[in-house]
């Protein structure tokens, strides 16, 4: 069970909705660029959309890239420690807050966990947006193993989520036994947010200074590594799939586990961010083609989040190095 796109009904195409919706007081309606509503916990989402502006392709006399709000719901991070209902109030609250004001055409769960609570037809005004879920992408990684052991590297959440069950029994060849394996870690997301700021607030850094790490963090390291250990001592992989949008951003700590596995051939590691928005897009080529290309590849993202002086600078030079224009705004009143 995938999320790719959801629209006003079943019976609703992408191309039935209006995709350039001008914002209040915008006098001209053919000028205003699309706005998208990317949220996560936290840096997450930023995964996603790497991969998405690499999909994009640059074109003349076509529309404004978008204007892109990126929600960093940081008062709420890590997700992965709350309750399933907690989630989908947090969910209804943000979207009720976040909708009127950016009066979004598509709106992104950039997080997993986010995705696999989201009730997307209770949310006032859904059938005016598109909805795109990021959710683990278990078709493509059945079809790389080829009969292997997948370990769905996730959440808490997402890992013992019914959304996973109802995944899993919906796949075309249906569960195999014995070949998924469900890892849940809220540590190795604390440890994929500390990565990410430490790298992109040290110039020349390409990983995450161990002398750097807090008690804490290297305590989370230990636990993660171990875990990793124990799967697998006790199962054969043959690809591990990234299901938390965080874990691109620690691919090394992921890695250095495996090497202290001592496999005799390492599993190939998919990345659910990267395969779902190439997934999203295609999709959209099959239809008018729209959010596709654009007159040029410059966006503004404009980041609503708790994030403090130190970490918005990060954010900013993870940003540009994306050819993105940012802002900041706090993620107040939620």
């Amino acid at each position: 069970m995938d999320f790719c796109i959801k629209g006003t009904s079943a019976s609703t195409s992408p191309e039935e909705i209006d995709m350039n919706v001008a914002q209040e007081g915008d006098v001209d309606a053919q000028a205003s660029p699309p706005t998208w509503l990317i949220l996560d916990s936290g840096i997450g989402g930023f995964s996603y959309l790497q991969a998405l502006l690499q999909l994009i392709e640059k074109q003349d006399g076509v529309s404004a890239a978008p204007r892109i709000i990126y929600v960093a719901d940081t008062l709420y991070f890590p997700y992965s420690g709350r309750s399933a209902d907690e989630i989908q109030d947090r969910l209804a609250a943000l979207m009720r807050w976040l909708i009127p004001r950016y009066q979004p055409q598509l709106v992104i769960t950039a997080c997993n966990t986010m995705t696999t609570h989201m009730q997307w037809d209770e949310i006032p005004g859904s059938e005016k947006m598109m909805w795109w879920g990021v959710s683990p992408a278990l078709q493509q990684a059945q079809e790389v193993a080829q009969g292997g052991g997948v370990l769905i590297l996730a959440t808490e959440l997402t890992a013992r989520s019914a959304f996973l069950d109802r995944s899993l029994a919906a796949l075309p060849c249906g569960p195999m036994s014995g070949a998924w394996i469900r890892m849940g870690s809220s540590d190795l997301v604390r440890l994929a947010e500390a990565s990410f700021f430490q790298k992109n607030s040290m110039a020349g850094s390409s990983h995450m200074q161990d002398h750097l790490l807090s008690g804490d963090l290297r305590d989370q390291r230990d636990r993660f590594r171990s875990t990793m250990h124990q799967v697998f001592s006790s199962a054969e992989v043959s690809v591990i799939l990234l299901s938390c949008t965080h874990f691109i951003f620690a691919l090394e700590e992921i890695q250095e586990a495996l090497g202290a596995c001592q496999m005799a051939s390492s599993p190939r590691i998919l990345c659910s961010s990267e395969l779902k928005a190439h997934e999203h897009i295609q999709s959209l080529k099959l239809s008018d083609g729209a959010f596709v290309s654009y007159k040029d590849a410059t966006c503004e993202v404009t980041v609503c989040s708790g994030y403090g002086g130190a970490q918005r600078s990060a954010i900013r030079h993870f940003l540009h190095a994306l050819g993105c224009r940012s802002f900041f705004a706090e993620l107040s009143d939620v």
